[in-house]
């Protein structure tokens, strides 16, 4: 349920949510907003759906939700809204079968991210440690998004926290689905670092294996792709910005990352959407597969969000250093640099 408040007190902002206090207001990056948020409220805007959710046996939100660097988020809207509406994403109405089909599917406790209903936007509960790192590292990101508009970063578009009083507090980012294909058009998808040894398609699984709702991993690529195939102009344009948007998370002590690389078929789009096109700001995210008629990649750097301050593996601090050494590595190996 804090993941159906964090949609509302978003959409809510400026209307029905009472604003306790905004700090830190001239300094973008430190700037805090705590907005109320109550049963009464929801009612208002939302007739009947209170009575709903109590009737299905699940808690209504109420407290305080605190909105970090709001006005750095706001602006990354503003740079997306010729392809993004958050209101229209995040409306309720549109995302409550949805939100029914998910928490039947799911242990409601057990959900860490919901796809917007347009699958435009995505909703993560993240831990104390991930929030602290955004928080922290906001103004160096607004700065490097500046100076590289067509960085290969997922956007941030909201963090927060909701405050549930004794019943604890819930992290809430919302982030640009780094897919800009429709689920129905996206053929496959890898998730890659440099580091991992396995194999999702085996002899077992290859006919019957659903590409769609699987993440494949490095071996799979290596196997079936190996390289990302485009022109070699682009090839250097793209690898030169990966390099860049690296130094930038080595500088802020970032691990974990991964580049996600997406297959989508722009033939089958292309006849089922005749007076549309696939929205493309950024020729670096999304680009033709050199020599196959129909296929287009779309790639950024995802899950950007952990210090290596504040995670380890065996009690053991992972090098961010050590971390970046070996993407770096990874990416120039399948752009063929």
């Amino acid at each position: 349920m804090s993941i159906l408040y964090a949609e509302k007190a978003h959409e809510t902002q400026g209307s029905e949510c009472q604003i306790l206090y905004n700090k830190n207001i001239e300094n973008p990056a430190k700037e805090e907003k705590v907005y109320m948020l109550s049963e009464n409220q929801a009612k208002l805007k939302v007739p009947g759906f209170v009575e709903e959710m109590l009737r299905s046996r699940y808690y209504v939100f109420t407290g305080t939700i605190k909105a970090y660097a709001p006005s750095i988020c706001q602006r990354f809207l503003n740079e997306d809204k010729q392809c993004l509406n958050l209101a229209e994403s995040l409306k309720l109405s549109s995302n409550l079968e949805k939100i029914r089909q998910t928490v039947e599917s799911i242990d409601i406790d057990k959900l860490t991210s919901y796809v917007s209903y347009d699958e435009k936007i995505i909703i993560k509960i993240i831990s104390e440690q991930q929030k602290q790192t955004i928080s922290e590292m906001f103004e160096n990101y607004l700065i490097h998004l500046q100076n590289n508009p067509k960085s290969l970063l997922t956007r941030i578009y909201g963090l927060y926290t909701l405050d549930q009083g004794r019943l604890g507090k819930t992290n809430i980012l919302l982030i640009r689905n780094p897919c800009h294909f429709s689920l129905q058009y996206l053929e496959k998808k890898y998730e890659m670092n440099g580091f991992s040894n396995e194999k999702v398609i085996n002899f077992n699984n290859k006919d019957t294996i659903d590409l769609k709702s699987v993440a494949l991993k490095e071996k799979d690529f290596e196997l079936y792709e190996r390289k990302i195939q485009t022109t070699p102009v682009l090839t250097a344009t793209i690898y030169e910005q990966i390099i860049k948007d690296i130094d930038f998370l080595e500088k802020n002590e970032i691990v974990g990352y991964r580049l996600a690389v997406y297959f989508g078929n722009r033939e089958k789009f292309d006849r089922e959407n005749q007076d549309k096109s696939i929205p493309v700001r950024n020729e670096l995210k999304i680009f033709k597969k050199e020599n196959v008629a129909g296929v287009y990649y779309c790639i950024e750097i995802i899950d950007y969000f952990m210090s290596s301050r504040r995670t380890g593996v065996n009690n053991k601090p992972v090098n961010h250093i050590e971390y970046s050494l070996t993407f770096r590595k990874f990416c120039k190996k399948i752009l063929g640099r």
